[in-house]
This record gives structure tokens, C-alpha cells and sequence, in this order.
């Protein structure tokens, strides 16, 4: 893989965080509620990165452990990265990028949506997952 291959895959997978269900649309985790166990799961969505649109799947333990999958032109890319609660707000960290992770509940569906800010060249980025059943 080039070194411009490797870069624009490295943004994209530490890009890939955010996610879905009745609606909770808030920058900040409702106090109390802001727990790791609650993102659980294998979530599946799209990550917008400067450059494009992709696939990206996260699986999340109850530690906070991420495995990441984005599927890029040149093929499927695997990355991890570390879910914290910081001040009652979710967040994301990896090595190419970070952010704040909201989780929406609306009528049983339940989305993570994340902003990213790649550490590269402090470009921005954004997810949006839905849970996996």
C-alpha cells in the first residue's frame, strides 16, 4: 500500500465511529447514562472522510474496545480503536482520528453517530451506525 494509500485509509478507519434508536440527539450523554456497556455490539454504517464515503463496521466490547472494518476502493481495511466517557460524553479514540459519539434510541432503533477530527491535518470527518441485529 502507498504511504497516500495507507494516510487516506488510516482517516477513514479512525474516522469510523457513530451510531442509532427514541431519539436522543444530544452532544453529551444524559448524565447517569453514559455507559460503555450500552454501545455493545456490532454496529454497521457509512463514514464520510475528506476523501469520500465508505462502508465502516464497528464492533464494540464492554470495555471499549473497537474493532474497526472499512471497506475502501483497495479492499477491506481492519484498524482498532478505544471507546472512554469523558465529563458524561462519550468519545472515540484512535490513531488517526477522534471525536464525540452520540447514541440515538427511537422506537427500538439505535443509531452512534460520531464527528471526527483526523490528527494528520486536523481535517473532519463523521459516522453514522446503526446496530446490527
Amino acid at each position: 500500500m502507498t504511504r497516500i494509500g495507507r494516510r487516506s485509509f488510516l482517516c477513514v478507519l479512525l474516522l469510523a465511529p457513530a451510531l442509532a434508536g427514541p431519539r436522543i440527539a444530544t452532544a453529551q450523554a444524559p448524565k447517569g447514562s453514559a455507559d460503555l456497556r450500552k454501545l455493545a455490539g456490532k454496529w454497521s454504517g457509512t463514514a464520510q472522510a475528506p476523501q469520500g464515503t465508505y462502508p465502516i463496521e464497528w464492533t464494540i466490547k464492554d470495555d471499549g474496545t473497537v474493532a474497526v472494518v472499512v471497506v475502501t476502493p483497495d479492499g477491506p481495511r481492519n484498524g482498532t480503536g478505544k471507546m472512554s466517557v469523558k465529563d458524561g460524553t462519550f468519545f472515540y479514540e484512535t490513531r488517526a482520528s477522534s471525536g464525540i459519539v452520540t447514541l440515538e434510541e427511537d422506537g427500538g432503533r439505535r443509531v452512534l453517530k460520531y464527528d471526527a477530527v483526523f490528527t494528520r491535518d486536523n481535517s473532519r470527518g463523521s459516522a453514522e451506525l446503526t446496530a446490527v441485529r
